[in-house]
C-alpha cells in the first residue's frame, strides 16, 4: 500500500491497540462491512504484551488497505498521535480495538459529510457487553431533540458529544486546527472532541446507532470501567483545566461554560 498518495482514500481509520486479543478480531472485522467506501486502516499496536500485535499483523497481511505499526508504550492520546501522522484520506476516524463499528456506518457518515459539506460528523452511539445491547445514557443526552445538520452554537446538548470514536473528521480541519490528543492522562477525547465542536462550519448528526461500545466482562477492564482510581479523578480535573483556557480563549457563549 502506497500511503504517500494524498487523498486517494476516503477515510483513514486510525485503531490503537494494547493487549486486546479477546476483542480484536471482532473489531477489525467489523471493519471490513463499511460497505462502498475506500478505507485506509492504520493499526498502532502501542507494546501490546498479549497476542494483539500478531493479531494486526495478520489482518494487515490479508488486506492491502490495513498497515500495522508497532510502537513502545505510550498510551492511547500517544498511539492515536501516531497513527494520524500516516493518514492520507479525506476524513480520519478513530476506533477502540474492543469497540465495533455497525455494518456500513463509514459509508453512511462519509456521504452525509459530502453531502452537508460538514467538517464533523457524528454517529449515535449503543453500550454492549458479551451478552446483550443498551442504550448508551450519554449520547442519548447528545441526540435529544436533534437536528441532521447544527453546531455546538444551537445545539447545547453537543457538550455532551466527549467521544472521540463516534466521529468522522475532515482531515483537513485536523489538521488547520493542529488538533492533538494529550498523552499520559486518561479522558484525553475532551479536549479535543469539544474544541472540534466549537471550531467546525457544522454538524451532521446521524440519529441512527452506528457504534458500539463495549462494556468488558471479560478478564481485563478498560480505563473508564476503573472508576474507583484516584489517577481517574486527578485527571479529570486536568483535563477540565485543559478544556477550561481553550473556552477562555475561544468562546464567548457563557450558555457553553463547562
Amino acid at each position: 500500500m502506497d500511503n504517500n498518495i494524498e487523498n486517494s482514500f476516503d477515510i483513514s481509520v486510525i485503531v490503537p491497540i494494547y493487549n486486546v486479543e479477546e476483542y480484536l478480531e471482532e473489531c477489525l472485522d467489523s471493519i471490513l462491512k463499511q460497505g462502498e467506501v475506500k478505507l485506509q486502516v492504520i493499526l498502532v499496536d502501542d507494546g501490546s504484551t498479549d497476542n494483539s500485535g500478531k493479531i494486526a499483523d495478520r489482518y494487515s497481511e490479508k488486506n492491502e488497505n490495513f498497515i500495522c505499526y508497532h510502537i513502545e508504550n505510550g498510551g492511547l492520546g500517544h498511539a492515536r498521535n501516531y497513527g494520524v501522522q500516516f493518514a492520507t484520506g479525506k476524513y480520519i476516524v478513530f476506533l477502540d480495538s474492543d469497540d465495533i463499528v455497525v455494518d456500513k456506518t463509514y459509508e453512511k457518515m462519509f456521504n452525509a459529510s459530502e453531502m452537508h459539506g460538514s467538517e464533523l460528523t457524528i454517529c449515535n452511539v449503543a453500550r454492549f457487553d458479551s451478552k446483550e445491547r443498551w442504550v448508551s445514557d450519554l449520547h442519548q443526552r447528545v441526540f435529544k431533540d436533534s437536528e441532521l445538520v447544527s453546531h455546538i452554537n444551537r445545539n447545547y446538548n453537543l457538550i455532551n458529544d466527549t467521544t472521540s470514536w463516534n466521529k468522522l473528521i475532515l482531515r483537513s480541519f485536523y489538521q488547520k486546527n493542529n488538533f492533538r490528543f494529550p498523552e499520559n492522562i486518561l479522558y484525553e477525547d475532551i479536549p479535543v472532541t469539544i474544541p472540534m465542536h466549537i471550531l467546525s462550519n457544522k454538524v451532521v448528526m446521524l440519529s441512527e446507532v452506528g457504534y458500539l461500545w463495549r462494556v468488558r466482562d471479560g478478564g481485563l477492564k478498560s480505563i473508564t470501567q476503573n472508576i474507583s482510581q484516584i489517577q481517574n479523578l486527578i485527571d479529570r480535573i486536568k483535563i477540565l483545566e485543559l478544556l477550561d483556557n481553550f473556552f477562555e480563549k475561544n468562546v464567548k457563549d457563557k450558555r457553553l461554560d463547562v
